[in-house]
């Protein structure tokens, strides 16, 4: 089952739509995990869109001159992401000496207040795999460009982000870049002529040779600033990975502490890691996951935020105290609003008496989430607390509503339940319908061998059921969706005719 909660504005009710022709999309291996989600009511652009070829392309919110260098002959494939939003476009090329200055002119001419261009050693490989030939899925270099209104949407300067984790929050759209994989006896960047460098077009090379690190093993840099001036002394860089079969990251590998504020780890053999730094009295600031090849090199330029505690209590409507109840920090932001993703989010439960503990939590803002079995956290989605504001009188409180159960089915003409429907070919989809908007409940189930789905701890109030996904609901249709009403601590039921 997939439950959600509408992060904010109103559903739109249109079908699945592609920027263009023969696009198809790509379910990403993490979100089959997840069990819950966000769900973001923008454009109807889910997961991500991927197409083969280089049929010309131009999409209206690039900006001016990136239509120039998509449609060159030397493009084979695209993809648009991230999912649940759209807007970030990656281009990938292959081609020789003459199709990679070609790339660079047009690169170049784009109207851009900055441009960078990403170095690499060796070759890669596209990440969405298309093709079980290993020769079809390496690229030379590509192209990335956002939607400027997509960024900003999902990553807005104030407001409810509605894409938690990552680093833009609260940050400008990023530039046009280039990347661009080099390798001896094809392609050579000290060939390729610029028509401008150290203006807007800035050149980071990502090769560790490039900066006086021996070849065949990877290398992290870091420089942590507080308040302008202010460095961290005992800093650490934290190389984390997974074992075979495991989904869980453990440290592989850490610098040193540094008492200059800076950190250099390496000796990183070739795999996907988590980087993330940490200093005493700090919050450890997850820089990201990185691929890194044999030759790479990374460099950050960051602030660590203090550790500060945060107390509170669970009750329930009745104002009775909630034991049990687990209460996490999430979507961590600094005080200029740009995000602070940690590695581990502080997680902790509450006692008989309600009461809980939080320690570990960055200064600036962020959000809790609460849950019991049995009951939903009636706070808004998009409440965020302050670790400066003033607690009110008796702490702060969470508070939890008791939940009901929806059990619905497929049913005939005469309300008696299908048989013979196949666990998994069929879905039923709730939606709340006295309310809309942040905070208002929904999700799907896929129809189980008998015939039935179950939707636990839902709040209580009025739903629509449909056999559809609501988005392609004509207002008719949607208007005219089964209602049921559910009640807390009952097990509700109702039956949905199949050309619902």
């Amino acid at each position: 089952m997939h439950a959600f909660f509408i992060a904010a504005g109103k559903s739109r009710k249109q079908p699945f739509s592609s920027p263009f022709k023969g696009a198809r999309p790509v379910v990403p291996v993490l979100l089959l995990l997840l069990s819950l989600l966000v769900w973001v009511p923008l454009p109807a652009r889910a997961l991500i869109l991927v197409r083969e070829g280089n049929e010309p392309m131009e999409v209206p919110g690039w900006p001016v001159g990136a239509t120039n260098i998509s449609n060159l002959k030397s493009r084979f494939y695209a993809a648009e992401g991230p999912p649940f939003g759209g807007g970030q476009w990656t281009l990938f090329y292959r081609g020789d000496q003459a199709d990679l200055q070609a790339a660079v002119d047009a690169f170049q001419k784009i109207e851009a207040d900055r441009l960078e261009v990403y170095l690499h050693e060796g070759e890669s490989a596209l990440p969405y795999a298309t093709s079980t030939n290993v020769d079809g899925q390496r690229y030379n270099w590509s192209f990335e460009v956002w939607e400027r209104d997509h960024w900003e949407r999902l990553h807005p300067q104030q407001g409810f982000p509605l894409r938690f984790g990552t680093s833009g929050t609260g940050k400008s759209v990023p530039a046009p870049r280039l990347d661009v994989w080099l390798k001896a006896g094809a392609l050579d960047w000290h060939k390729v002529r610029l028509a401008e460098k150290g203006t807007r077009l800035e050149i980071i090379d990502q090769r560790a040779s490039s900066h006086g690190f021996p070849r065949g093993s990877a290398t992290i840099r870091a420089h942590v600033v507080n308040d302008g001036q202010l460095q961290i002394p005992r800093l650490q860089i934290v190389a984390a990975n997974r074992a075979t079969n495991s989904q869980r990251y453990e440290i592989f590998l850490q610098s040193g502490p540094d008492r200059s504020g800076e950190a250099t780890l390496t000796n990183l053999p070739p795999d996907t890691y988590q980087i993330s730094l940490t200093a005493p009295g700090y919050v450890p600031l997850l820089l990201g996951y990185f691929t890194l090849e044999a030759n790479a090199y990374r460099e950050f330029t960051e602030r660590l935020l203090p550790a500060v505690r945060f107390e509170g209590r669970v009750l329930d409507e009745n104002d009775h105290p909630v034991a049990g109840a687990k209460i996490t920090v999430e979507n961590n932001l600094a005080d200029d609003g740009t995000s602070y993703p940690i590695p581990t989010s502080p997680t902790t439960v509450s006692d008989p008496d309600g009461r809980f503990t939080l320690d570990g939590i960055p200064t600036g803002k962020f959000r809790l989430t609460v849950f019991k079995d049995g009951y939903h956290h009636a706070g808004e989605p998009a409440d965020f607390l302050s670790t400066t504001q003033t607690t009110p009188p008796g702490g702060w409180v969470a508070r939890l509503v008791a939940t009901g159960t929806v059990r619905a089915g497929f049913v005939d003409a005469e309300g008696k339940p299908l048989s013979g429907i196949s666990g998994g070919q069929l879905n039923i989809h709730i939606q709340q319908a006295d309310r809309e908007g942040v905070g208002s409940w929904g999700g799907s189930a896929e129809v189980s061998a008998d015939g039935t789905v179950q939707f636990l701890n839902v709040p209580p109030g009025i739903y629509r059921l449909s056999g559809k996904p609501f988005s392609t609901l004509s207002p008719d249709a949607y208007q005219h969706a089964p209602i049921i009403r559910v009640e807390a601590g009952r097990t509700n039921t109702a039956g949905l005719r199949l050309q619902e």
